[in-house]
């Protein structure tokens, strides 16, 4: 639900309510540990391709996936999504 506009992101996490902006903490805590799994300086060569690409958002996000991680977001998306899902499985029951 993130959106661009005039490269500025349309959602400000000081205008979500409590519990989305606890969801959008755990959903960038997971993002990154999916990131690091593997290999932390690919996290961080990762970052630095982000920070160093020019555009908004969206594109930079993109451009960074593929030359880091060799996918275009819609996988990356997807892979993230099913390795959350493994991560809950995992997970003792409350």
């Amino acid at each position: 639900p993130l959106g661009e506009a005039d490269g500025r992101s349309l959602l400000r996490l000081e205008a979500l309510s409590p519990q989305d902006r606890a969801v959008a903490y755990v959903q960038a805590q997971l993002l990154v540990a999916y990131l690091a799994r593997e290999d932390r300086a690919a996290l961080w060569d990762f970052f630095e391709t982000y920070a160093a690409t020019p555009g908004v958002a969206a594109e930079r996000l993109e451009r960074a996936l593929q030359q880091r991680l060799g996918v275009d977001a819609v996988t990356f998306s997807a892979d993230w999504r099913a390795w959350v899902q493994t991560q809950l499985d995992a997970a003792p029951a409350p």
